[in-house]
């Protein structure tokens, strides 16, 4: 579809998409505004996979959203970790160098522990002081961290992997972030051992065999290999393809009013669009939370 708005003009002057169901795209943002005027005209559906803002508005063309920047699903996580009777331990892991994700996650957490009146404390990622000032050895010690940076985590763990190795009875469970996972095949051993909790909207596991099959059958079909990047773009596209051609297959013009119900196993991106309040768009609110288990298997919460 090129990469400019005139390349994007010229394709929707050369071809009549009036009648079409869905559109999905573009991968270029400076092309939106020509589809999504294109659309509203037509009244067609645009689903924006590389557009992650619910920020543009529309009112004869509804609008998907698969990867918002909203951070509810991140929350909705964090609720469902603390919803314990038991009595935890929460470190804040502070590297100085907070951005905007990892302090959501430590305000979310905060909220959580005033409210249940938990024990907290603050471990400076740079400290000197014994590890174990940070610990409750009779409780599980949440821990986390200020920033999704992978060198806070290497740092960071390289500490514990001393500590845990000094004190194995020490119960750690790490929330971790989804930037992490494109260094899985190098932290892999890491996220194990401090049993790592991963709150994503997306999961490329190679190791599966169903997706092992589909990255053969794309081989195969296409005759070259899916670029290495997180999510897997061919996978992603097979994902929303095929939960939009079943929704719209199933339920024709009434496919918005299934929105939230409509059922399809991902390859690797879950899908459950809900409407914005005053809005004709659709947000994609699933989540997963992937489980780095100390027995050394990964676990898949829906």
């Amino acid at each position: 579809s090129g990469s400019t708005a005139q390349e994007m003009q010229d394709i929707l002057s050369k071809n009549d998409l009036s009648e079409m169901h869905l559109v999905i795209g573009p991968e270029n943002e400076s092309q939106l505004p020509v589809l999504l005027q294109y659309c509203q005209e037509h009244a067609l559906r645009l689903a924006l996979p590389f557009h992650t803002k619910a920020d543009i508005e529309s009112e004869n063309a509804p609008l998907y959203l698969p990867f918002p920047t909203s951070q509810q699903p991140l929350q909705d996580v964090i609720q469902r970790m603390c919803n314990t009777e038991n009595k935890r331990n929460y470190i804040i892991l502070d590297s100085g160098k907070a951005d905007v994700k990892g302090t959501y996650a430590v305000d979310a957490f905060r909220e959580i522990i005033e409210r249940e009146g938990d024990d907290s404390k603050i471990m400076p990622l740079n400290s000197t002081t014994s590890m174990g000032e940070y610990f409750n050895a009779e409780t599980e010690n949440i821990i986390i961290p200020d920033n999704t940076d992978i060198r806070t985590f290497n740092i960071f763990s390289a500490k514990m992997s001393s500590y845990l190795q000094m004190h194995p009875e020490c119960q750690i469970t790490l929330f971790g972030f989804s930037e992490w996972m494109s260094y899985t095949s190098n932290i892999l051993q890491s996220l194990f051992s401090m049993n790592t909790y991963i709150p994503t909207q997306s999961y490329y596991n190679p190791l599966d065999a169903e997706t092992a099959a589909f990255e053969k059958r794309f081989t195969k079909n296409f005759r070259t290999t899916m670029r290495p990047y997180l999510p897997r773009y061919a996978i992603m596209g097979f994902d929303m393809g095929y939960y939009f051609l079943q929704g719209l297959a199933e339920n024709g013009d009434f496919f918005e009013e299934y929105q939230g119900r409509l059922s399809y196993e991902s390859r690797q991106t879950p899908l459950t669009f809900i409407r914005e309040k005053d809005k004709n768009t659709y947000v994609n609110q699933a989540v997963m939370t992937i489980h780095y288990t100390k027995e050394n298997s990964i676990e898949i919460i829906r």
